[in-house]
């Protein structure tokens, strides 16, 4: 680290010297004949402190007293980082189970959020046919009201997506290492059977979802306003992720079966 400027420091040797603490201990003794009480107990206080550190880095004096003051520092102990292991098979089938129940209420609540959506869908259109005689900037207005909704709901369908492919690559990574550790005499049949039906629940909300995108881009290709193309680019955009999502987590469950049914054969059989 460099040294301070000359400067500074001849300014340091000034500020820690005996007789500037004396001085500054007068200044505020004068001060404090003034103030008022409790103002002048601490003014005086401090004089009192300061006058102390000037006698004792005075030479004559610090050589004067028979008690050596020495001030040690601790010596910082450096714990060692704790060692990282692997996890065992309950470790992955707890995480496996967790992730599950999320993907579970995620669907529950997009499930709702959709209804919703169809609803809202309904009631704008119901609105835009009644409006198609009205002035335009009403029949705008009505569009821009139909947009604000259809933004808001993709919105949320981003935040569920987010969520969504955070728990099925959880879901999909625990899967992997439960095959890979778990002990013998593993239920695989009943694991490989609520798999597959996994796999068919996650292939249809992948074909509803499509649907549900597919009606969102007709909306898109009429053109009614900026807004309402706005909005409906973002839907567009957001469900295509789902789409991708729920594909990618329909095909991580089948190739874990397939591991399942290369690894235990005779389980398999069995079933």
């Amino acid at each position: 680290m460099a040294e301070p400027p000359s400067g500074a420091r001849r300014l340091w040797a000034v500020i820690e010297h005996p007789r500037t603490n004396v001085a500054l201990a007068l200044v505020l003794t004068g001060i404090g004949i003034y103030s008022p009480h409790t103002v002048a107990l601490i003014l005086w206080g401090l004089a009192l402190l300061l006058a102390l550190r000037s006698a004792y880095e005075w030479e004559p004096i610090r050589s004067r007293i028979p008690i050596e003051v020495e001030v040690r520092r601790r010596r910082q102990i450096v714990k060692p980082l704790p060692v990282v292991v692997e996890g065992g098979w309950l470790d992955y089938e707890l995480a496996m189970m967790a992730a599950l129940s999320t993907i579970i209420q995620l669907l529950d609540r997009v499930t709702r959020e959709t209804g919703k959506n169809t609803n809202r869908t309904v009631r704008h259109a119901q609105q835009v046919v009644a409006a198609k005689d009205a002035p335009v900037a009403r029949r705008h207005r009505v569009a821009t009201k139909a947009a604000r909704d259809f933004e808001r709901y993709a919105s949320r369908l981003d935040r569920f997506e987010q969520d969504y492919r955070e728990a099925t690559h959880q879901a999909s990574e625990n899967y992997v290492n439960l095959v890979e550790t778990a002990p013998t005499g593993t239920p695989w049949p009943v694991i490989s059977d609520g798999l597959s039906r996994l796999v068919e629940s996650t292939k249809s909300a992948s074909s509803s979802t499509r649907a549900q995108r597919q009606s969102a881009t007709d909306l898109r290709q009429a053109r009614v306003s900026q807004a309402l193309n706005q909005a409906m680019d973002h839907q567009v955009a957001a469900l295509t992720k789902i789409i991708e999502d729920m594909d990618a987590f329909a095909f991580s469950c089948e190739q874990v079966i397939s591991q399942i049914a290369r690894r235990f054969p005779a389980e398999r059989a069995t079933s």
